[in-house]
């Protein structure tokens, strides 16, 4: 089944998705992807809202379908199904404003004239198994010098990691291995107000069953882009 919306970069085969390749092309298309979906998904949340709050009342909003025409379709959801569900649609949306904050934020640091390797808005990476581990993270920028800036966008919504996906974020990092020793590495994680009132809940998250790390908190938007250091006992 396709993807919400596709990946792209400069690994992609396709001319036209291997043509978003900077950080401002990234942007372009990615807000373009996120204005298209907005208005179709706050419909299908209208007819939620107007559900009959009777037994049954969640089996029902739970099957609400977010339906997407064809006819002026933006770039990256040309090949979108025709319906997704409700809260795919919700969830996905968030992730790519994350990603868009860290890309924004990228912008205007020493990786903003990077180029965009591979990107996977909506899809998570490549990496099925751990002989699969090397080369794919949600975001790659590549310098001129083929140096890496790799980026993990965390699929938690509160202060708590109750799903373990930090460890799988970090994991993916190469924190633990041997992984992309001389990448830079970001944790791209939300910051609600609990977050933001106490930045010591983002290293807990970071360090809770993994030494050697070291994060500097770059806040930007609802976003914070963790930047991880590994230190001599990684």
């Amino acid at each position: 089944m396709p993807n919400l919306i596709e990946s792209f970069g400069l690994s992609c085969p396709e001319p036209r998705l291997s043509a978003i390749s900077t950080i401002d092309a990234a942007i372009r298309e990615l807000n373009a992807a996120l204005d298209f979906l907005y208005p179709f998904g706050f419909d299908a949340v209208q007819r939620a809202a107007t559900t009959p709050v009777i037994f049954g009342w969640g089996s029902t909003v739970k099957r609400i379908r977010v339906v997407l025409p064809v006819e002026r379709r933006p770039l990256l959801l040309l090949r979108a199904e025709p319906d997704h569900s409700m809260i795919e649609v919700i969830n996905q949306c968030a992730t790519v404003e994350r990603l868009l904050d860290a890309l924004t934020w990228a912008k205007e640091t020493s990786w903003g004239d990077w180029s965009v390797e591979r990107c996977h808005p909506t899809t998570g990476n490549r990496k099925h198994s751990r002989s699969d581990l090397d080369g794919d993270n949600d975001l790659v920028l590549k310098g001129a010098t083929n140096g890496f800036a790799r980026f993990e966008v965390a699929d938690i919504s509160g202060v708590r990691d109750t799903n373990r996906s930090i460890r799988k974020n970090l994991r993916s990092l190469g924190i633990g291995s041997d992984l992309y020793g001389k990448d830079a590495i970001f944790l791209v994680l939300p910051a609600p107000p609990a977050v933001m009132e106490r930045p010591h809940c983002i290293r807990t998250f970071l360090n809770r069953g993994t030494r050697g790390v070291r994060v500097r908190q770059h806040p930007i938007g609802r976003t914070v882009v963790a930047e991880i250091e590994r230190t001599a006992e990684s």
